[in-house]
């Protein structure tokens, strides 16, 4: 069983998080075995991500875990050594990159949000802002905000 919620379509950042409280609030209700159905159903999504997205994952989790049906106890343990040295190979979005990220937390803008090579509202998106086709690539560098109003507050 699959469970959605509306949060992804609602149009602004309050509303998704009122719906995706209702969401978990509505979880409370559930018994312990449908809860731990859950559980798995959201693990095996994870999974499935990671091995399709990532090469580092697709590697050490094997071709048999990109159905998902892997036990969370046989899941490897990531230590922080083997994340940077991989880092590249293990995040999912390849418009994260560790150089990138430690150019922006050195340079002048560390203190605001670094958006990457992803939406300036919603970081999952595509490259850019689709409402106002703002690329982040240039944008994020010099500390220009897009034209759509989506650059969150104090960013």
């Amino acid at each position: 069983m699959t469970t959605t919620t509306s949060a992804m379509t609602t149009s602004s950042p309050a509303e998704r998080l009122r719906s995706l409280a209702g969401a978990q609030l509505a979880r409370d209700g559930w018994s312990r075995d449908r809860l731990l159905d859950h559980q798995g159903e959201r693990l095996r999504a994870l999974i499935t991500h990671a091995v399709a997205a990532s090469p580092y994952y697709r590697e050490a989790l094997g071709p048999d875990a990109a159905s998902g049906d892997v036990p969370l106890r046989e899941l490897p343990t990531l230590p922080k050594a083997t994340l940077m040295d991989n880092f590249d190979r293990i995040v999912t979005d390849p418009g994260l990159r560790r150089a990138d990220l430690e150019a922006h937390l050195s340079g002048p803008g560390a203190d605001r949000p670094y958006w990457a090579a992803t939406s300036c509202s919603r970081p999952r998106a595509p490259p850019g802002c689709a409402a106002c086709s703002w690329r982040t690539s240039t944008s994020s560098r010099s500390g220009a905000a897009p034209a759509c109003g989506a650059w969150p507050a104090g960013g």
